[in-house]
């Protein structure tokens, strides 16, 4: 008789059982990777071109080193997601605008941020392989951002010294911006409770190991006498009384449980296992977590952040609505346990630090902690109401936030809060940036396909803006990519939230069963969006520190879905040499972005040099290294401005001019560049080229009042070369009357644009005082008035400038000169000597000059 045999198919498994170790080009990057997510924060937040140069040197090290493994596993995929292709979109639409850019330097920077951050996207969203290794990046972040944030507090407290890291009682750590700091410790701390409540979990497997493990027992004989005592004690509750053990009623043999020393032995031999002694890590590592999140509440706090209030408050609806069941009730206690211990432990911190006690206001910092790790340990221990459908279950949450009500009320009755909201609520900020709005709107609609290129804003918006204020940023990035990219800029920005949502939703979709990774997709969908959200309002992705962060949230987000959802590979038939065409074009292409960065790099290094050397007065060095700096980096207006000075001091006039050319063609919405032109020009005996750069110069940037000084100042020497026959073009009195009239003028310049402004505008003008005819215009002016005759009004502005207290000596001094110059052509010789004298006390130089200038013809 034949045996019957049959063959059994294994089952193809998603994972393999034992996996060899991982390349080491791969671990290189990886790691190399961690660091680019890890350092960007604590270089002032990488929001300067010179950090942003050498980052991308190293992105795209890291670029090459991620091709390189990837080569030598023969996968030659650069773009598959559509999320990938509108990163690279994005770089690819900076460099088509810089082509047309109003500033070509800051245009090149901007390329070279957004290169930055699609490198790193693309690498995160290669080199994730595991969800392991995506949590292992999420806990990168989370390091540094808590590192941020002691470094804040050290900040506060004089431990440690960073420009700018404490100012007016607002913690800014190394972003040296509040808000921004802000939006970046929401998104850490939205990883930190991921990370709690995985390691909780971690924790808590052994356990239900355990309680889950079957262990074999004896059953008894029927009427077997149970133990002495079994019988005495208290029935079962929900077991019939025949059923109870030893009751000698049973219709079956009742099954003994494990005796007390075997579950005492299991318990202490899974402790000690290999499996206990991680769950055991898990669970310190959880409290570790809880005391991080503490530190970046209580810091978030600090910050005090209208815009990251608001939108942490209007993501975590939207994130409670995500978390899988059975989720949210602990995370919500968490909240609690942390929120309130960081509230008390902020607010006490800033108070001790402002009266100068730091070893309070660390004391307060430990004593959060401490109650934020008893209260996590209450809570933890109340967690099991949570479960199953017991009533302590389902009022836990409601109870929870009845508290959060009853202490936010008491908080607001004794706490002056009502006050507090009222000055949070202020609207004075979001009209502010309504009107920044309103002029990148006036930019749009002029240049509505690319925009101005990178930096345009910043380069171009006091000619559009409809009162003074400062903001080199428009405070909303999605504008500002408008103002910059033009329509198809925020068309790739919205094809890159999009398809991030899209991308979000597919993995929502496809874990919908599986709580743990739910609550992973949960997170980087809140830390991404509350982000994003933040940006909307400020200019917070300015600091490319925080924006790596988002980027590496939408990388992950690529990664996970090829984790998830593994793509099935056909095997081959036969060995295959890797490409050696693939890898010679990402060595190419990475060499290329590495050479950018570090050319960039290597003027900025030539320019510092310069600036010792013209420190030190060796001009010939220093315009050696700037010409260097020229060569590295053709695209920087600055390096040309600094030749020109240079050249001017050493009285190469002609050398200076074009240099101030070149940088004016470089950066051609610059007041300031027109206002080197003008005095450059006029150094080298062209007056009236330079009224026309200084003309320009007020045209560029109405609301600032210097401009109208450079103007009437150079309107005026422009006439006295003219009656002089130092003009390079000499038209005798009618060129020289054109020129006062122009100085005379500047004061009616000044009215009338101030008349423009509404109260609304005059109420918001608050970075210096309200525009108005300063000492150094009315010098200019009633010097001017003094050669067209007007000598009543010459006398009233040159009595204002002599007398004002906010001139300077020399301006003064000038003043009084030609006082003495006017009262000697109306012949009051005794007034005029005594003007003289006083200009000959403030500026001796003057009286040498006071001869030549009281002989010179007026024009009317």
């Amino acid at each position: 008789m034949t045996k019957a045999t049959a063959k059994v198919r294994p089952l193809p498994l998603k994972q393999p059982v034992a996996t060899s170790p991982p390349a080491l080009s791969r671990q290189i990057a990886f790691w190399g990777l961690a660091a680019l997510l890890f350092f960007p924060p604590y270089f002032r937040g990488l929001f300067f071109a010179p950090e942003q140069e050498r980052a991308l040197i190293f992105a795209a090290l890291v670029f090459w080193v991620t091709w390189l493994w990837k080569w030598s596993r023969q996968d030659y995929e650069f773009l598959g997601h559509p999320l990938e292709y509108f990163m690279l979109a994005l770089p690819a639409v900076y460099a088509g605008a810089a082509l047309v850019a109003v500033n070509h330097g800051l245009a090149v920077d901007e390329v070279v941020e957004n290169a930055l951050y699609f490198l790193t996207f693309w690498a995160v969203a290669r080199l994730v392989t595991t969800e392991g290794e995506a949590n292992t990046l999420l806990t990168v972040v989370y390091l540094s951002a808590t590192g941020v944030a002691l470094a804040g507090l050290a900040t506060a407290t004089g431990v440690i010294h960073i420009k700018d890291g404490f100012v007016g009682g607002r913690i800014y750590s190394s972003f040296q911006y509040p808000n921004a700091l802000a939006s970046f410790l929401t998104a850490a701390f939205f990883l930190g409770v991921y990370l709690w409540r995985r390691s909780v979990f971690l924790a808590a497997a052994p356990r239900r190991a355990v309680e889950n493990r079957v262990v074999p027992v004896t059953p008894r004989r029927a009427r077997e006498k149970p133990p002495a005592g079994r019988a005495r004690k208290a029935p079962l509750k929900g077991i019939p009384r025949a059923n109870w053990p030893g009751s000698g009623r049973a219709a079956r043999p009742a099954a003994a449980g494990p005796g007390r020393l075997a579950v005492w032995t299991a318990g202490v031999s899974s402790r000690l296992s290999r499996a206990g002694v991680e769950a055991w890590l898990a669970r310190f590592q959880a409290y570790l977590f809880t005391m991080g999140n503490l530190i970046l509440l209580a810091v978030f706090l600090g910050a005090r952040s209208r815009g990251g209030l608001v939108a942490l408050a209007l993501i975590l609806p939207v994130y409670f609505a995500l978390l899988p069941r059975g989720h949210r009730g602990p995370i919500l206690c968490h909240l609690v346990a942390v929120g309130g211990p960081a509230v008390l432990a902020i607010s006490r911190f800033l108070a001790a630090v402002e009266a100068g006690n730091m070893n309070l206001a660390w004391a307060w910092v430990l004593a959060g902690l401490a109650l934020a790790v008893v209260l996590q340990y209450g809570l933890e221990r109340g967690e099991k109401f949570l479960a199953g459908g017991s009533v302590a279950g389902r009022w836990l949450v409601p109870a929870v936030l009845a508290v959060v009500l009853v202490a936010a009320a008491g908080a607001a009755v004794y706490g002056g809060w009502p006050q507090k909201l009222a000055s949070f609520l202020n609207p004075r900020n979001l009209v502010e940036r309504l009107y920044f709005y309103g002029d990148a709107l006036k930019m749009i609609r002029l240049r509505p396909v690319l925009g101005w290129g990178g930096g345009g804003w910043q380069e171009a918006y006091r000619a559009f803006q409809g009162y003074l204020y400062n903001s080199t940023q428009i405070h909303s990035y999605y504008v500002q990519v408008a103002v910059e990219a033009g329509i198809i800029g925020l068309a790739v920005v919205a094809g890159v939230w999009g398809s991030f949502l899209v991308a979000v939703r597919g993995l929502f979709v496809r874990v919908k069963e599986d709580p743990r990774r739910r609550l992973l997709v949960a997170t980087l969908a809140g830390a991404a969006v509350v982000v994003g959200l933040h940006a909307a309002i400020d200019f917070d992705l300015s600091l490319a520190a925080l924006t790596l962060v988002l980027v590496a949230l939408f990388g992950l987000t690529v990664a996970l879905g090829r984790v998830w959802s593994p793509a099935p590979g056909k095997a081959r038939k036969s060995y295959h040499r890797p490409s050696t065409t693939v890898l010679v074009a990402a060595t190419l292409a990475a060499a290329a972005v590495a050479a950018l960065g570090a050319s960039l790099a290597a003027a900025g290094a030539w320019a510092r040099d310069a600036g010792r050397y013209a420190q030190q007065g060796n001009y010939g060095a220093a315009v050696e290294r700037l010409q260097k700096a020229v060569a590295w980096n053709p695209f920087s207006a600055d390096y040309h401005t600094q030749l020109a000075r240079l050249y001017q001091l050493q009285g190469k006039y002609d050398l200076a001019l074009a240099e101030a050319r070149a940088a004016a063609l470089r950066s051609r919405y610059s007041a300031s560049r027109q206002a080197d032109l003008a005095s450059v020009a006029y150094a080298a005996g062209r007056p009236a080229e330079a009224v026309g750069y200084a003309e320009a110069a007020v045209n560029l940037a109405p609301f600032q009042v210097y401009w109208y000084e450079l103007l009437g100042r150079t309107a005026f020497l422009a006439g006295l070369s003219s009656l002089t026959g130092e003009s390079d073009r000499p038209g005798g009195l009618e060129e020289a009357r054109g020129y006062f009239e122009v100085a005379a003028g500047v004061p009616d310049r000044i009215q009338a644009r101030m008349a423009t402004l509404g109260p609304r505008e005059r109420g918001l003008w608050t970075v210096a005082p309200p525009m108005a005819p300063t000492p150094a215009v009315n010098l200019n002016t009633g010097a001017a008035r003094y050669f067209l005759k007007d000598w009543s009004a010459a006398e009233a502005d040159l009595k204002k400038t002599a007398e004002a207290q906010d001139a300077d000596q020399t301006t003064r001094g000038e003043a009084y000169l030609w006082l003495a110059v006017l009262k000697e052509r109306q012949g009051q010789t005794s007034a005029a000597r005594d003007y003289l004298n006083r200009a000959r006390e403030l500026v001796p130089q003057y009286a040498a000059g006071y001869e030549t200038l009281k002989a010179l013809p007026t024009v009317k």
